[in-house]
């Protein structure tokens, strides 16, 4: 892989994902510099002081002011997660819109690097609002770090005294790791900081980013002594190591490996590694997705040079040991290969088809398929391999007999061992689930953001749900689903949730103790053996009538799916075209697919298509909570239909949006429309269409939005992988 851990070579990170969800706040720079040069002058300071986070020690949670925004002059403030929530004094309207603010934020954040302090004693969560530290057996949250400008990268120095933590403004902060209190803190460049790394003698630290330079500070006891030196490449620095106190290894764009000497001032080795490779644990050699194995001092080839896959290879591993070297390909009968370094010799090929083909779950993944293996990762002794399949599961290999020891149900996205080898964690959807090595039990703990689900309120506003986990809206808690299951719809009796489950299963469980009260088994379909991925991978893909008798599944390029819910029966095709989200009107009358074609339930038979007046699908569609509006976003247009006649009541061009999707909601009194652009809250009077307030309210894109069904709070979702609630303050 190409991302790497502090205590090792590897890195359990998504911080490139993430960093790509939020490059709406970076200002890409490009250089014109044919190869690396050294240039004497300063980084340019600016006048802007460093903005003061908020670091907050246990009992948690607790207010954090600080890294509030204001958009208006009332005063906005918020809680976090566990705490109760603030009761706005009145529903929104045009008249009080003026006085909105941010009452309550939940989540932590897109988790995008996760490593352990080099003693063991902290679990450290890096994410884009800042960085958490958990006590790895408990994960307990011991202190937090939050940065209202959004947190890039971190890095840990050697010894674990400190903690380095990179900003999308270009700051730099550095902790005290075991207590969290900030020790110095100053301007790096304009731009976002993508990669940090601490010298092995902790007497330097190096940075990077999209201003095609790397960075030298000398450092000394946790604190900037002065600026050493620039560097620049022909495209932006993606991550930096050092391989000792005076070579450091650059990975810049287009995936290219550079070693620099900071004595001789020049760059002394370069390799092209594309963008799944492992370092060994020494440094001293890397492993591309090509099968090549390069010496970064030298830049020479090893063995492996010639080696040619069947498949392309998704992910690169060395052994702790440095004997071995796994491959991770897309398909074919070797999924996975192990090689001896020094001879070149293939060990043994692993077949994971068979474990996958007896699994009834649908792949999880998209891209090279299920059989494909995303990430490798050995044991802390080398005698187990981890591999992460395109089923979300994760395969543990005896390294002695090339046979399976378990396989591990979840999700996962990326995994990676406890340094003493007794627990596997993985994290997706928000959640990291640490996995019993001896019998595979899962514990899973709520500590990261989602990035991009629907929000969906309980009919008395007293929960709300997305996707993977539910806030209870009056003392903030959160109750996270079980692994692998989605949350549909609220249950018809409003007493508990509907989820699926990848092994076929309907499943209703209660709300608190989340008891299942009923599973339907699902017949599988037969007519669509691969099409199904797309509803395993996007939550709009199913939808539970509200009566709760039928549930409809995108059909992906085919006309959509459906089941009784009752029996799991299922149905056959429905409608006359595929579409990406199907959607319910409030009271139950009108179900619509993404191409507008409207059924009115009672008699199941297709009433009208509308005619946009905008090219393409739509981005989003809501109702209104009445179910007399429609609302519909895309292409820079926000369009209102009177949904009974089918006509079209205002259509407004909003270019602002760019080329972001727009999503919106309408507020109870159907007198206020809340528009989403890029990381923006738009609010307009509707019908007429003027705007109120433009609030400036994720460092994300957002990426939905939603009033509570008495219209007091606003929730907001983002891929920085939080979920905000806005409201009149109570004062």
């Amino acid at each position: 892989m190409d991302t790497q851990m502090n205590t090792s070579p590897k890195k359990y990170s998504t911080a490139i994902l993430c960093i790509s969800i939020l490059a709406l706040c970076i200002t890409a720079c490009t250089s014109t510099t044919p190869s690396p040069t050294v240039q004497a002058e300063l980084p340019a300071d600016t006048t802007m002081p460093s903005p003061v986070p908020s670091v907050t020690a246990t009992p948690l949670p607790s207010q954090t002011p600080t890294i509030t925004f204001t958009p208006t002059a009332t005063p906005s403030y918020f809680v976090r997660d566990g705490m109760p929530v603030p009761q706005p004094a009145e529903a929104i309207s045009p008249d009080n819109v003026g006085q909105i603010a941010e009452l309550a934020r939940w989540g932590n954040g897109a988790i995008n690097e996760i490593s352990f302090a080099p003693d063991e004693s902290l679990l450290l969560v890096q994410t884009t609002i800042g960085v958490f530290a958990y006590d790895p057996d408990t994960i307990e949250e011991v202190w937090r770090f939050e940065l209202a400008q959004g947190a890039t990268r971190m890095a840990i120095s050697p010894s674990g005294r400190w903690l380095a933590l990179g900003a999308f403004d270009g700051h730099i902060y550095i902790l005290d790791l075991q207590q969290g209190p900030l020790l110095d803190s100053w301007q790096d460049r304009r731009e976002s900081v993508d990669a940090l790394a601490f010298s092995p003698n902790e007497n330097m630290l190096a940075t990077g980013g999209h201003n095609n330079q790397m960075h030298l500070w000398q450092i000394d006891d946790g604190r900037k002594i002065q600026f050493l030196n620039k560097v620049s490449f022909t495209n932006f620095v993606t991550d930096i190591y050092f391989y000792d106190n005076e070579r450091i290894l650059v990975v810049w764009e287009d995936y290219v490996l550079e070693t620099w000497d900071t004595v001789e001032e020049k760059s002394i080795a370069q390799s092209t590694i594309r963008d799944d490779f492992g370092f060994s644990r020494d440094y001293s050699q890397v492993a591309t997705a090509d099968g090549e194995i390069f010496d970064v001092l030298t830049g020479d080839k090893s063995i492996f040079e010639d080696l040619n896959f069947s498949y392309f290879t998704l992910d690169a591993e060395f052994s702790n040991s440095g004997n071995l070297v796994a491959f991770a390909h897309a398909g074919g009968p070797d999924s996975m290969t192990i090689w001896d370094v020094t001879s070149g010799e293939k060990i043994f090929p692993l077949d994971s088809h068979t474990a996958l083909n007896k699994s009834l779950r649908p792949a999880f993944t998209s891209g090279p398929g299920p059989y494909s293996i995303y990430e490798l990762e050995f044991s802390p002794d080398d005698s187990i391999l981890a591999a992460r399949n395109g089923r979300g599961q994760i395969d543990l290999w005896d390294l002695e007999t090339g046979e399976i020891l378990r396989t591990l149900e979840g999700d996962a996205a990326t995994m990676f061992f406890s340094p003493d080898g007794r627990n596997l964690f993985s994290y997706a959807s928000s959640k990291l689930v640490s996995f019993d090595m001896n019998d595979g039990t899962p514990q899973i703990f709520p500590i990261g953001g989602l990035t991009y689900s629907d929000l969906i309120y309980s009919k008395d506003g007293n929960w709300l749900a997305q996707e993977t986990r539910l806030w209870n809206t009056q003392d903030g808690s959160i109750v996270p689903l079980p692994l692998v299951e989605r949350f549909i719809s609220f249950s018809a009796d409003g007493k508990g949730v509907n989820t699926i489950v990848p092994q076929w299963h309907l499943v209703t469980r209660n709300f608190n103790d989340l008891v299942v009260v009923r599973r339907v088994a699902l017949e599988k379909p037969e007519d669509d053996p691969w099409g199904t991925t797309f509803i395993w991978e996007n939550g709009r893909g199913w939808v539970l009538s509200p009566d709760g008798k039928a549930l409809y599944a995108s059909g992906w390029d085919e006309p959509g799916m459906t089941w009784d819910a009752q029996t799991g029966n299922y149905q056959g095709r429905f409608g006359f075209h595929y579409g990406p989200s199907y959607a319910f009107s409030p009271d139950g009358n009108y179900f619509l697919d993404s191409y507008l074609e409207a059924v009115l339930l009672e008699d199941s038979e297709r009433i009208y298509m509308l005619d946009l007046p905008f090219e393409g699908l739509p981005a989003d569609m809501a109702f209104s909570a009445d179910s007399r509006y429609l609302l519909l976003t895309g292409n820079q247009f926000v369009s209102i239909f009177a949904l009974e006649e089918a006509q079209e009541i205002k259509t407004m061009h909003i270019p602002e949006s760019g080329g972001y999707s727009q999503f919106l909601t309408m507020s109870l009194g159907n007198d206020v429309l809340a528009v989403s652009l890029k990381d923006r809250i738009v609010l307009y009077e509707f019908p007429s269409g003027d705007k109120l307030v433009s609030l400036p309210a994720h460092l994300g894109v957002i990426r939905d939005l939603t009033f509570s069904p008495d219209g007091r709070y606003l929730a907001s979702a983002s891929s920085d992988g939080t979920v905000r609630l806005w409201g009149i303050p109570p004062n």
